[in-house]
């Protein structure tokens, strides 16, 4: 509380390991008796560990302002659901988690949708991480969206279908998509983008492929 006078901050985010009732009732305390321009926040924090994998940390929120979720959609400028909130709020930590771990690309501004993209240098080209609520998924795209989707995708796979399944995954799908305008090449894992304990796995799947299809694809494609 001392430094953050000091620095006059309008935003207090504490962090610890286990919150008493105490320190709880008093983050809320604060967050009722301080007006909207002020935000509290309590986060726990906790390690989990899947499989041989290494430890990573889940921030689980114990505590935040009144009618924060309301003042998002506020200065979102629009009356989404709490799905689209939680889908923003995925894609933030999304990108949150690559930029931690350094990662050579970015993916766009998060927004409340179930999708997010990343360019790989190419127009027309890009690549798409997706959500899935309906069969609990979670994806990749590499889209194909040129005026000639269908003949960039034959000339693709001509080139590098076989390929493309030891570099990146055997269960990599060439879906020509008859009957659309672009054609994909996608890969699907299960993953349930609503269990925040399982956002981390979810994370660094999504960090681990989207790495190997730009090592894959972006030599290919700055040649066509």
């Amino acid at each position: 509380m001392t430094y953050a006078a000091g620095l006059e901050a309008v935003t207090i985010i504490w962090i610890a390991q286990k919150f008493t009732e105490e320190h709880r009732a008093a983050l809320d305390w604060l967050n009722r008796i301080t007006d909207d321009t002020f935000n509290f926040f309590g986060i726990e924090i906790e390690l989990v560990k899947i499989g041989d994998s290494v430890p990573a940390p889940i921030f689980n929120l114990v505590s935040k302002p009144n009618d924060w979720a309301k003042q998002v959609r506020q200065s979102a400028g629009q009356n989404i659901t709490d799905t689209k909130l939680l889908q923003l709020e995925y894609f933030q930590g999304l990108k949150t988690y690559l930029e931690e771990k350094k990662c050579n690309f970015k993916i766009q501004k998060p927004a409340p949708q179930h999708w997010t993209n990343i360019s790989i240098g190419k127009s027309n080209l890009n690549l798409s991480a997706t959500i899935n609520s309906r069969d609990k998924s979670i994806n990749i795209w590499f889209n194909i969206q040129t005026e000639n989707a269908k003949e960039t995708f034959d000339k693709l796979y001509q080139i590098a279908f076989k390929d493309s399944k030891l570099a990146i995954s055997p269960d990599l799908s060439w879906d020509k998509m008859e009957g659309r305008k672009m054609s994909a090449v996608t890969l699907k894992t299960s993953g349930d983008f609503s269990n925040r304990h399982d956002w981390n796995r979810q994370y660094e799947w999504f960090r681990t492929y989207i790495e190997k299809y730009i090592r894959f694809f972006k030599p290919i494609i700055t040649s066509l």
